[in-house]
């Protein structure tokens, strides 16, 4: 799937963002901040399916994330903290319980 230079800058924006709310709820964790996580990454996801996505492909994800390490890693040095790439699988799959 192509992307526009806007979506491109809209997910990297996302991403960004979510680094920072990860690196946020390690170290104070709220419901908001949850949240905030949850939405940062669907709209992130949304932007990079398209039309793909749905509550169970976000599922399948968060439960790759846990399983693969590369994605750990990615999302750890995201925040700059270990434990972001479990952190945010948690999020997700909580959420959509």
């Amino acid at each position: 799937m192509a992307l526009s230079e806007a979506q491109l800058q809209k997910a990297d924006a996302l991403e960004k963002e979510l680094g920072t709310l990860l690196r946020e709820a390690l170290t104070q964790n709220s419901d908001a901040t949850t949240a905030a996580i949850f939405t940062a990454h669907q709209e992130w996801l949304k932007i990079m399916v398209g039309k793909q996505y749905s509550p169970a492909y976000h599922q399948n994800l968060a439960q790759m994330y846990q399983a693969d390490e590369r994605f750990q890693r990615h999302y750890d040095e995201l925040a700059g903290q270990r434990g972001a790439g479990q952190l945010l699988s948690e999020v997700i799959l909580t959420k959509l319980r």
